[in-house]
């Protein structure tokens, strides 16, 4: 088996593992926190260790650039005709 993808959901508090068996098969295996203290403590340790969206410095400027990308959109349709 190979893993090949690890999905930590803290808000349904479980991992998901996807993997591929040895003759090529991919496939999933949902962990969950309440039926195994250990998936609990990893997604705890995942969040103490990584910044929560609203610590990203860059959120503001993505957000501002996101903001002129749908102008130039909505300028673009209007061009074609679009509205």
């Amino acid at each position: 088996m190979e893993l090949h993808q690890i999905l930590i959901r803290p808000q349904e508090q479980s991992v998901i593992v996807l993997y591929v068996d040895a003759v090529g098969n991919r496939s999933s295996l949902v962990l969950e926190a309440d039926k195994l203290p250990a998936v609990a403590d990893l997604i705890a340790a995942c969040r103490q260790k990584l910044p929560p969206d609203s610590q990203n410095p860059f959120r503001e400027k993505i957000t501002q650039e996101i903001s002129a990308l749908e102008q130039r959109l909505n300028q673009l349709r209007q061009a074609v005709g679009n509205t």
